[in-house]
């Protein structure tokens, strides 16, 4: 496999960066963790979506078999980030109830092996010149709601802070049961895309 461009801005600095890019002998992947929406953090030194980019990157390098399915990627990530820190933490039990404080991210793969593409989470991607999309039921509509606040004068972190309450009701009432992302939880398989 040849990259022929890739670049990764952060929102602040590297250090900081939720997103991040994964490129073995069989896989290439975009990961993109999910901005936190509480300041609870499993891992002190980092916020969740970092956390959870970062686990995820080291599944894919460390665990995943050349030959693996994405089937056997969503089970795979889902015990790696469940056994490696929740249960550790015993957290299990609040974290089912309280989706909003998971490693949550989405992520994108390709599969040398099979040739496929991935498309776990709100992902899109183009694929010989057409645009495949995976993205969140309800996000569209939020978007509307955050775009209205700063035409009305809040600033972009202000409008954020506004809509969060709607994110995590959408979060409560749809995280890998409408929609799919990787949080230690069982993937919402139906919310996969393969390409």
């Amino acid at each position: 496999m040849k990259i022929i461009e890739s670049s990764i801005i952060g929102k602040k600095s590297p250090e900081a960066c939720e997103d991040g890019m994964v490129v073995t002998d069989d896989f290439i992947a975009v990961i993109d963790g999910s901005t936190s929406k509480t300041p609870k953090h499993l891992n002190p030194d980092m916020k969740n979506g970092r956390y959870a980019m970062m686990l995820i990157s080291e599944y894919i390098r460390e665990e995943l078999k050349a030959d693996a399915s994405v089937d056997d990627f969503c089970q795979g990530v889902t015990a790696y980030i469940y056994n490696k820190v929740y249960e550790k933490l015993g957290v299990e039990e609040r974290l089912k109830k309280h989706p909003e404080e998971r490693l949550t991210a989405s992520a994108i793969l390709y599969s040398r092996t099979r040739n496929e593409v991935w498309m776990v989470g709100d992902c899109q991607a183009i694929i010989a010149g057409k645009l495949y999309e995976n993205g969140k039921p309800y996000e569209e509509k939020i978007a509307r709601k955050r775009v209205e606040l700063i035409e009305q004068g809040l600033s972009p972190a202000e409008a954020r802070k506004q809509i969060e309450p709607l994110l995590i009701k959408a979060m409560l009432s749809g995280q890998n049961q409408t929609y799919t992302v990787i949080d230690g939880f069982p993937i919402y398989r139906e919310g996969v895309k393969v390409v």
